[in-house]
């Protein structure tokens, strides 16, 4: 998952990921490596409950990055990108710092 801002919401008061923003030219990536159910479904609960922390859990890790490829071996898969389905086996996604101005009501408080 690559995470731009923190996705706060009112099921998710802290977002998906407290300490990504979109000023700071980064792409916050989490990986999880592969468990079984019980593990996944911790994972759900904490996203759902304190967003991604890195550390909190031994099998997901947390990286900042301005870009990230990435490519799929042997089945096609399928990628939700802003809510658009896209199949394609290699995906390429960047950070463009200051490509579009973005206006706010103020300050986001961290």
């Amino acid at each position: 998952m690559a995470v731009v801002t923190s996705c706060r919401s009112g099921k998710s008061r802290s977002g998906v990921c407290p300490e990504a923003h979109l000023a700071d030219g980064r792409l916050v990536l989490v990986l999880v490596e592969k468990k079984g159910r019980l593990a996944y479904l911790r994972f759900l609960l904490q996203l759902a409950t304190q967003g991604v922390v890195p550390g909190a859990l031994p099998f997901v890790r947390v990286e900042h990055v301005t870009e990230v490829q990435v490519h799929v071996r042997g089945k096609q898969s399928s990628w939700n990108v802003d809510g658009e389905l896209l199949r394609h086996p290699r995906v390429h996604i960047g950070v463009h710092a200051g490509l579009v101005d973005v206006f706010a009501r103020g300050i986001e408080q961290m």
